[in-house]
Formats: C-alpha cells, structure tokens, sequence
C-alpha cells in the first residue's frame, strides 16, 4: 500500500507538498499534515482541493473519536 500522505514538522515545510497544518502539541512541536513524496503531476490525483480535504480530515476524525474507525485497522 503506497502512502500519499504523512505527519510531518513544519520546520520540515517545503520538502513534500503542505496540506494542513494542526499546530503545536504539548511536546512543543507544531505538526503539519503532507503528501510523501508524491509528485506535482500526482497531487490532482490524490488531494481534491482544499475544502474537500478539510472534509475529509473532519470526516475521519468524527469516525474516529466516534469510535468508528481505529488507526490500527487502518495501516
């Protein structure tokens, strides 16, 4: 299974393509959430645009903590 996206640091910002950036956590770093290695003429492909992903993330994270999905089942 080929991984399109990842979590990553925003010190990291440039190296992938930026999708979303979540802020800081309590350990004092500020996560981002971006494509892994995926190339431009990829990104079409797997990111709708910016509302759509932002559905999507709020979808996946209301079945999350709605206890819907578990992020072991899903890897």
């Amino acid at each position: 299974m080929r991984t399109y996206f990842k979590t990553d640091l925003k010190k990291n910002t440039g190296k992938n393509w930026f999708i979303a950036d979540f802020g800081l956590d309590p350990d004092g770093n500020e996560y981002i959430l971006t494509t892994d290695n995926v190339h431009a003429s990829e990104v079409g492909a797997v990111s709708g645009d910016a509302k759509k992903d932002a559905e999507l993330c709020a979808q996946l994270l209301n079945l999350y903590h709605n206890g819907k999905i578990d992020l072991e089942d899903a890897t």
